[in-house]
């Protein structure tokens, strides 16, 4: 089943299931792949820290700074655990705005309200600074996977 992203959450997403299954064939452990897909969605993690926007205004500090370095989304950027696919994810139920804030959003259908939040795709961003090296770490991570476990695993007929 599909992952769907919860009410402010935004999720960028490689589909890998055809190479999970044939690594479970020949005997390779499903925390092998996962530590291997995780390793291999590194590279666009720590871009994706580095170009997130941070707000520098912070109203909870009445009669203080007025200015203040925010990062609460920066600080929700994670790396999925599974097995399946390669996810990177930002935002939660404290920090709803991921959407908005990569997407924009220009008016609230529900209420009425413009919203003037200009798109800044900073995840997009990341993921195509990074995508060469992203594909080289999987390639090499997944044949690194074979080499270790295709000794191991049952006798194929060819």
């Amino acid at each position: 089943m599909a992952y769907k992203p919860k009410p402010g959450e935004m999720s960028l997403d490689l589909d890998t299931r055809g190479v999970t299954r044939s690594l479970k064939e020949i005997g390779v452990p499903v925390d092998a792949i996962k530590a291997a897909n995780k390793e291999s969605a590194k590279a666009v993690f720590d871009e994706a820290r580095r170009i997130a926007p941070v707000s520098k205004y912070n109203p909870a500090k009445p009669g203080g700074a007025k200015y203040k370095s925010g990062g609460a989304l920066r600080d929700t950027i994670r790396i999925a655990d599974l097995s399946t696919s390669v996810k990177i994810r930002a935002g939660l139920k404290k920090v709803p705005y991921a959407n908005p804030i990569h997407w924009g959003w220009f008016l609230d259908k529900a209420t009425g309200v413009r919203r003037n939040i200009l798109p800044n795709p900073w995840m997009a961003r990341a993921l195509g600074y990074t995508r060469e090296e992203i594909l080289d770490n999987y390639i090499r991570n997944m044949n690194n996977l074979l080499e270790k476990h295709k000794s191991s695993g049952p006798d194929l007929p060819l």
